[in-house]
C-alpha cells in the first residue's frame, strides 16, 4: 500500500516465517559463539634445543677453542719450512794436484833406487875385476886399452843405472798418480753419496711435514664430523618435537574454532561471503568469522526485532531490503564504460543450467536456474566460487542493453 500527495510512501511485504526462523537461528548461534571467551593456547609453541644439540654445539666450540689438531699441523708447517730452506751440498770432481800425487808416491822408492844402483855398481866392479884378470892372464896388464874398456863399462853402467832409476821413478809416479785419481774419485763419489743422503733426508722431512699436516686436519675433520653428527641428530629430534607442537596447536585451534567455522559457513550460505577455513584463530585472539558474524548479527537483529507485519515498516520500505545494494555513483570510483554487445555474446556462450545445492550446505533442496560461478568468472571475473549479486545484476543489465541496441538496429533496417 502506498499514499501519494507528498506523503510518506510505505510498502509492506510479508517476510516468510521460514526466513525469520532461519535468520533467528543464525543469530542465536552467533550470540553463542560471541559469548565464548578466548582461551590462549597453553602448550609448547616452539621446541627448545635438546641435549644432543647442546652437546654438538659445545663440541664444535671446544674444538675451535682448544685448537684440536693444530699441534700436528704447526709441526708439519715447521718441517715444511725446514725442507724448503734446505740447500743441498755442491759436488764437483777435483783432479789431483802434483802435491797430492807426490804424497801418494812410495816412500821406499829412493831406497829401491839406491839398492838397485848399488847392485849395478857391484856388478860393474865384478865385471871390471874380471876384465882386469883376463888382461893380466893375457900378459896385457895395464895399458890404455884396459883403461878405455873400463871407461866404457862405467859409461854403460851409468846409463843403465840412469835408465833403471828413471823407470823406477816413472813407475812410482804412475802408481802415485793412479792412486791420487782413485782417491779423488772416491772423494767425489763420497760427496755425491752425501748429497743424495741430504736430499733424501730433506724429502723425508718434507713428507713428514705433509703427513703431520694431514693427521692434524684429519683429527679436526673427525672432531667436526662427530660434533656435527650430534648436532644434526639433535636437530632432527627438535624438528620432530616441533611437528608435535604444531600438531597440538592445530588440534587446539580446530577445537576452539569449530563453532566459528560452522557459523561462518551459515553466514556465507545465507548472506554471502567465503565459507569457513581451517584456520580460525588469529595472533591477537580474534575470530576470522568476525565479518560474517557482524553482517549476520546486524541482519538477524533487525529481523528478530520485528514481526512478520512490523518488519516492513521498521526497515523503511520493503521487507526485502536485505537484498538491496549500495549503488550510489558518489560511492564509486574507477568508472569505465563497457560494450553492451560484448556482454550479449558472453551470455550467449555461457552455459545455463538448473541445479540444487548439495545436502548439508543448508541452502535447501529447491532447484534453481543460472550459470556456474566458474563460467561467470571466465566471462565477467570473480573468484570462481560465488557470483556477487551486484555483478550478476550489472552483467545482465549490460546484456539487456546490448540486446536493445540490436533490436533498434534491426528496426532501423526494417524501416528503410
Amino acid at each position: 500500500m502506498s499514499s501519494g500527495g507528498g506523503g510518506t510512501n510505505t510498502t509492506t511485504q510479508e517476510i516468510p516465517s521460514w526466513m525469520q526462523n532461519y535468520v533467528q537461528d543464525n543469530y542465536s548461534k552467533a550470540q553463542q559463539v560471541a559469548s565464548n571467551p578466548y582461551t590462549p593456547y597453553q602448550g609448547e609453541g616452539v621446541a627448545p634445543m635438546n641435549d644432543m644439540e647442546t652437546s654438538g654445539m659445545n663440541a664444535m666450540y671446544n674444538q675451535g677453542a682448544s685448537g684440536i689438531g693444530m699441534g700436528a699441523v704447526n709441526q708439519g708447517v715447521n718441517y715444511a719450512n725446514q725442507a724448503g730452506s734446505y740447500s743441498p751440498q755442491q759436488v764437483s770432481y777435483n783432479a789431483p794436484t802434483a802435491a797430492q800425487i807426490q804424497a801418494q808416491q812410495n816412500p821406499y822408492t829412493q831406497q829401491v833406487v839406491d839398492a838397485t844402483n848399488q847392485q849395478m855398481q857391484q856388478q860393474l866392479q865384478i865385471q871390471q875385476q874380471q876384465e882386469a884378470g883376463s888382461a893380466t892372464g893375457a900378459g896385457a896388464f895395464g895399458g890404455s886399452r884396459e883403461a878405455v874398456q873400463q871407461a866404457l863399462n862405467q859409461k854403460y853402467a851409468n846409463q843403465n843405472m840412469a835408465n833403471t832409476d828413471a823407470a823406477l821413478y816413472n813407475q812410482s809416479y804412475t802408481n802415485a798418480q793412479q792412486q791420487a785419481n782413485t782417491n779423488a774419485q772416491g772423494a767425489y763419489q763420497a760427496a755425491l753419496a752425501n748429497q743424495s743422503a741430504g736430499l733424501t733426508g730433506n724429502q723425508q722431512t718434507l713428507q713428514a711435514g705433509v703427513d703431520l699436516g694431514a693427521l692434524g686436519q684429519g683429527q679436526q675433520t673427525i672432531g667436526s664430523q662427530n660434533a656435527n653428527n650430534m648436532y644434526m641428530a639433535g636437530s632432527m629430534a627438535q624438528n620432530q618435537q616441533q611437528n608435535v607442537d604444531n600438531y597440538n596447536q592445530n588440534l587446539y585451534s580446530q577445537a576452539q574454532g569449530a563453532g566459528e567455522r560452522q557459523l561462518q559457513d551459515l553466514m556465507a550460505g545465507t548472506y554471502g561471503g567465503s565459507a569457513g577455513g581451517t584456520t580460525t584463530q588469529t595472533a591477537g585472539g580474534g575470530n576470522n568469522a568476525t565479518s560474517a558474524i557482524g553482517t549476520g548479527l546486524a541482519t538477524a537483529g533487525m529481523l528478530s526485532a520485528m514481526g512478520a507485519s512490523g518488519m516492513a515498516s521498521g526497515m523503511g520500505g520493503g521487507a526485502l531490503a536485505l537484498l538491496s545494494l549500495l549503488s550510489d555513483k558518489n560511492a564509486k570510483e574507477g568508472i569505465k564504460d563497457i560494450d553492451p554487445e560484448s556482454a550479449v555474446m558472453k551470455y550467449k556462450a555461457m552455459p545455463i543450467s538448473t541445479w540444487q545445492y548439495k545436502p548439508g550446505i543448508g541452502m535447501g533442496t529447491q532447484r534453481h536456474i543460472g550459470p556456474m560461478a566458474q563460467d561467470f568468472a571466465k566471462a565477467f571475473g570473480g573468484d570462481g566460487h560465488q557470483i556477487p549479486v551486484v555483478d550478476a545484476i550489472g552483467s545482465q543489465a549490460a546484456a539487456i542493453k546490448g540486446l536493445a541496441q540490436k533490436v533498434e538496429k534491426l528496426e532501423r533496417r526494417g524501416r528503410k
